[in-house]
């Protein structure tokens, strides 16, 4: 029989995995719903990529440290459970404005919310589980993160085709506020373990700083691959459904559908691949190890940008499976590094530090230099081409920089 320990962390770990679902929703709502709302109140592509962009990622820019401290000192299984209402929040506010600067405040509820979620988490499972059980405890989180994008698809899109009003999209906002709110509920059960891991008892927010610098030799190979992979996955997600549906001009309902399917199978094989490979090959080659499995999947997802290029909707769906089975992996595998490298009561301010940096490229820069670059290209025609162009410079240039990395990263872990 397992023991109640054993079944105590199980439980949690569902219950951060409702969590991880949850925020992974909130943040991917809007998107099967962007032309209805685009259309709806005449906004352009710009605009639409500032709310699913910068309004996203500016409370996680400006906010990253002081949540990182809040992670480090106070009750992470309490700020999770205010995290989960600020995501009803900001939902529920999306649904009920025709304004765009509500709708940027409310985005940027949603992104504060996104930030607080994934270092808590993160810093929790770390908590529960050893080392070498890391890799998947955290590819179970992982796949409710990729679920919840999933489900936010399927479901938007689904909710969508189906409305009679003639705002459509705010009454599907609107019900895709309801499986939060559920979730904001069962958080209440969450639990706060005992710390471990510790190397500096109450360290001050300025030592912890100033430690923090100590391991910059080896943060900065995977802070670098990790912006980069998020650059392609922020660019993808944020624009893969109008593109889609310029493309092979397909209705909302059938382009839900579609992306709802790919992004539900990759969420489980991504995480799945990525959680078995990180404890095997850390198990068996350490921290170098890890970082050469980085380096190789980088690599692996450089041809797979090409989904956007070409004509034919079965080998677009093939490649974009391909590329969200490997980028996720890769953020698993970062994760899990970070936990392994850093201190218990630097863990915070570390995953504040690369959620920051991650948002304002895959969320800022990504959607951004899409739009930017589709107009070079020719206008709303070449959407697809800008997505290529970003995946495979970034996959490219990350590989690249776990690759150079890598010496550097394993000499200073062994310090």
């Amino acid at each position: 029989m397992r023991s109640s320990l054993a079944v105590r962390r199980e439980l949690q770990l569902l219950l951060l995995t409702l969590a991880a679902m949850s925020v992974s929703f909130a943040r991917s709502a809007v998107s099967p719903l962007q032309e209805a709302m685009r259309l709806s109140l005449a906004l352009s592509d710009n605009q639409m990529a500032v709310l699913q962009g910068p309004a996203l990622a500016l409370p996680i820019v400006l906010g990253g440290f002081p949540l990182g401290a809040l992670v480090d000192r106070n009750s992470r299984a309490r700020l999770l459970l205010g995290f989960a209402w600020l995501d009803v929040v900001g939902s529920l506010i999306t649904a009920l404005t025709n304004h765009f600067g509500i709708l940027l405040i409310a985005r940027c509820v949603v992104g504060l919310a996104l930030a607080g979620t994934n270092i808590a988490a993160v810093s929790l499972l770390a908590d529960w589980y050893a080392p070498v059980a890391r890799g998947r405890a955290s590819m179970v989180m992982g796949m409710g993160q990729v679920a919840g994008a999933s489900a936010a698809f399927a479901l938007g899109g689904l909710l969508l085709a189906h409305s009679t009003h003639s705002n459509s999209w705010h009454w599907a906002m609107a019900w895709l506020a309801a499986p939060l709110t559920f979730v904001g509920l069962i958080l209440f059960a969450l639990r706060e373990p005992p710390r471990i891991g510790v190397s500096r008892e109450r360290s001050s927010l300025r030592s912890s700083i100033a430690d923090l610098w100590r391991y910059r030799g080896s943060l900065g190979p995977i802070f670098g691959g990790l912006v980069l992979a998020d650059t392609a996955l922020g660019a993808v997600l944020i624009w893969v459904a109008p593109y889609f549906s310029r493309a092979y001009v397909i209705s909302p309902a059938r382009v839900g559908a579609l992306l709802g399917a790919i992004l539900l199978i990759s969420g489980i094989a991504g995480p799945a691949l990525g959680g078995v490979l990180a404890d095997v090959v850390q198990r068996r080659r350490g921290v170098r190890g890890l970082a050469q499995l980085l380096c190789f999947l980088a690599m692996l997802s450089v041809p797979t940008g090409l989904f956007g290029i070409t004509d034919s909707i079965a080998m677009a769906s093939l490649l974009l499976a391909i590329f969200m089975v490997i980028t996720p992996a890769i953020n698993l595998i970062v994760s899990v590094l970070l936990t392994i490298v850093i201190p218990n009561e630097m863990r915070g301010l570390c995953l504040a530090l690369s959620s920051a940096a991650s948002i304002l490229f895959g969320f800022v820069l990504a959607p951004s230099l899409v739009s930017l670059l589709s107009s070079a290209l020719g206008g709303v025609t070449m959407l697809g081409r800008a997505i290529a162009l970003v995946c495979i410079a970034t996959s490219l240039c990350g590989a690249l920089i776990f690759a150079l990395g890598l010496r550097v990263m394993a000499r200073s872990v062994a310090r």
